[in-house]
């Protein structure tokens, strides 16, 4: 490889300050562009209410499905009890 000059070293050094500033302008104070990173989403993914009307009184469920670490996998929380790491998609059905 090829020396690079002290000529072309101080140009090269010059457009990167430069170039870091510009970023640093665009970016803003929160270190990422808005347009590009959306904020940060909140846990709870999807509700699913169900309302029931083959009684005499209408009943409804609400079925909430929280974020977990795996993909395509829930935390479920049904009214009072919670399911951990639910599919969403069951394989074989």
């Amino acid at each position: 490889m090829y020396r690079r000059t002290r000529h072309y070293q101080y140009h090269e050094d010059r457009m990167t300050r430069a170039w870091t500033v510009e970023e640093r302008k665009r970016l803003g104070e929160r270190g990422h562009h808005p347009d590009i990173y959306p904020p940060e989403l909140s846990k709870l993914r999807s509700m699913i209410v169900i309302t029931d009307f083959e009684s005499s009184t209408p009943v409804t469920h609400c079925f909430e499905l929280y974020r977990t670490s795996r993909i395509n996998c829930y935390s479920l929380l049904n009214q009072q009890q919670t399911l951990e790491n639910t599919y969403w998609l069951e394989p074989g059905l």
